[in-house]
C-alpha cells in the first residue's frame, strides 16, 4: 500500500476529499434531521428525489465529467475556455429538455401527499450537472472546486438542518440547495469568462463530439441512481424507507469512489506522463478502495443507517452486503472505464459494458425486487454490476499488459 500511495497524487486526493467530506456530512447532518423529525413518507420522498434527480444529473452533464478531462488534456492552452463554454452550452440545452421528464417521473411516483417534496429534491440534485466540477478536476483547481461546489451544498445542507429543528418543512432542503447551486454556477462561469474573447463552437459540432460520452456516462450512471426509483415502484413505503437507508451508506461509498476517480483523471491523461503505466496504478487503488468500502457498506451499513436515520428506517444486513458486492464491482469498473480504456480511446467498449449493465439491471431489479422486495432490488443492481465488469476486463487485460506512451495515437473506437 506505501508503495502505491506513493505513487497517485495524494496531495490532490486530499484536496478533493476534504472538501467532498465537508460536502457528505453536513448532507447527512441534514437527512438524519429530516429522517428522524418526518415521517416514512416524507423520508421516502426524499430519496426518491434524489434518486430521479441523480438520473437528470447524469443526462445534464452530458458526458462531460467522463471526458472533460481527457478533451481539455488534448486541446491546445488558448481554446481550454471556449471548451468549457460550449461544455456549458451543451449541458443547459440538455437540461431543458430533461426537466420536463424529471418532473413527470418525480410526480407519478412520489408517495401520497409528497408530491410537491420529491419534485423540488429532483431538481435541486440535478442542478449539480451544471456544476464547474469537470473543468477545475482537468485543471487542478481544488480551491475552486470546494468554493463553487462543495461550500454551496454545504451551506445549503447545514442551513436547512438547522431550520427543519426549528420547525420548517423539509422541502426547505431542496429550495436551499437549488438556489445555492445555481448561484455558484453563474457567478464561476462570470468570473471565469468575463473579459475572455471566447467563441462558441457550432452547437451540432459539440454535439455530435459528445454523443457517445454522453450516451456512456448516462447509461453507465443512470441504472445506480435510478436503483431507488426501480425498487419504489415494486415495494411498499415502509421498505423504501428501509431501501432508502441502505442507500444512502451505499452513497457514502460512491462518493470516495468519485473523489478517488475524479482525483486521478487528470493525473491518469497527463501529457507528459505514461498513460498505461498510470491507469494500471489507478485500477490498483480502485481495488483497494472497492474492497475497504464493500467492507465497510456490508458490515457496516445496518448500525449506521439505524444511527444516523432511525432504527426505524435501519436498512438489513442482506441488502447492505449485497450492495457491498455492487460497490466493489463499480469501484473496479469504475478504475478500468475511466482510467484505462477512456484515455485509449475504447469507448465503444464502455459503451457495450453499459448496455450490458441496462440490459440486465433494469428488468432484473424489477423483476426481484417485485418477488423478493428490498433484497431482490440489491440482487438486480449487483447482477448489472458484474455484467458490466465481465465485459470491461478482455479489453483491460490487453491494454494494461503493455506499456502505451501517451503521445502515441489512441484507437478510433
Amino acid at each position: 500500500m506505501k508503495r502505491l500511495l506513493g505513487r497517485v497524487p495524494t496531495g490532490r486526493i486530499f484536496g478533493v476529499a476534504g472538501g467532498t467530506a465537508m460536502a457528505v456530512l453536513s448532507q447527512i447532518v441534514c437527512l438524519s434531521v429530516i429522517s428522524y423529525t418526518s415521517p416514512s413518507s416524507a423520508w421516502a420522498a426524499v430519496g426518491l428525489g434524489q434518486s430521479i434527480g441523480g438520473v437528470a444529473a447524469i443526462a445534464c452533464t452530458f458526458g462531460w465529467n467522463l471526458s472533460g478531462p481527457t478533451r481539455w488534456a488534448d486541446s491546445p492552452a488558448d481554446r481550454r475556455l471556449t471548451l468549457y463554454a460550449d461544455s456549458l452550452v451543451n449541458r443547459l440545452i440538455v437540461t431543458f429538455a430533461v426537466v420536463p421528464l424529471a418532473v413527470a417521473a418525480s410526480w407519478a411516483l412520489a408517495p401520497e401527499h409528497e408530491q410537491l417534496l420529491v419534485v423540488s429534491m429532483a431538481a435541486a440534485t440535478m442542478s449539480v450537472g451544471l456544476a464547474p466540477t469537470w473543468f477545475n478536476i482537468a485543471e487542478g483547481r481544488i480551491a475552486a472546486l470546494n468554493l463553487y461546489n462543495f461550500i454551496p451544498r454545504s451551506a445549503a445542507s447545514l442551513g436547512a438542518a438547522g431550520l427543519v429543528l426549528l420547525g420548517a418543512p423539509p422541502i426547505v432542503y431542496p429550495t436551499m440547495l437549488l438556489t445555492l447551486s445555481v448561484l455558484a454556477a453563474v457567478v464561476f462561469t462570470a468570473r471565469l469568462l468575463y473579459g475572455s474573447k471566447v467563441r462558441l463552437s457550432g452547437i451540432g459540432r459539440t454535439f455530435a463530439t459528445q454523443t457517445r460520452s454522453a450516451a456512456i456516462d448516462f447509461m453507465g450512471g443512470s441504472f445506480g441512481a435510478a436503483n431507488v426509483a426501480l425498487v419504489a415502484s415494486q415495494v411498499s413505503v415502509a421498505e423504501l424507507a428501509s431501501y432508502t437507508s441502505a442507500q444512502r451508506v451505499y452513497q457514502l461509498g460512491i462518493v470516495a469512489l468519485m473523489v478517488l476517480s475524479q482525483s486521478l483523471q487528470g493525473w491518469t491523461v497527463d501529457p507528459k506522463a505514461d498513460r498505461t503505466h498510470r491507469g494500471r496504478i489507478a485500477v490498483k487503488a480502485h481495488v483497494l478502495l472497492g474492497v475497504v468500502g464493500g467492507l465497510f457498506i456490508g458490515l457496516a451499513g445496518p448500525f449506521v443507517s439505524g444511527l444516523l436515520f432511525s432504527d426505524a428506517h435501519a436498512a438489513p444486513l442482506s441488502v447492505t452486503c449485497l450492495l457491498a458486492l455492487a460497490f466493489f464491482l463499480v469501484s473496479f469498473g469504475t478504475g478500468t472505464g475511466v482510467h484505462v480504456l477512456i484515455p485509449h480511446g475504447y469507448q465503444r467498449t464502455l459503451m457495450w459494458a453499459t448496455v450490458t449493465a441496462l440490459v440486465l439491471g433494469v428488468p432484473g431489479v424489477l423483476v426481484l425486487a417485485h418477488a423478493y422486495g428490498q433484497v431482490g432490488g440489491a440482487v438486480g443492481l449487483a447482477i448489472s454490476q458484474l455484467g458490466a465488469v465481465l465485459v470491461q476486463i478482455p479489453r483491460t487485460r490487453r491494454i494494461l499488459a503493455k506499456r502505451t506512451p501517451f503521445r502515441e495515437k489512441a484507437p478510433s473506437q
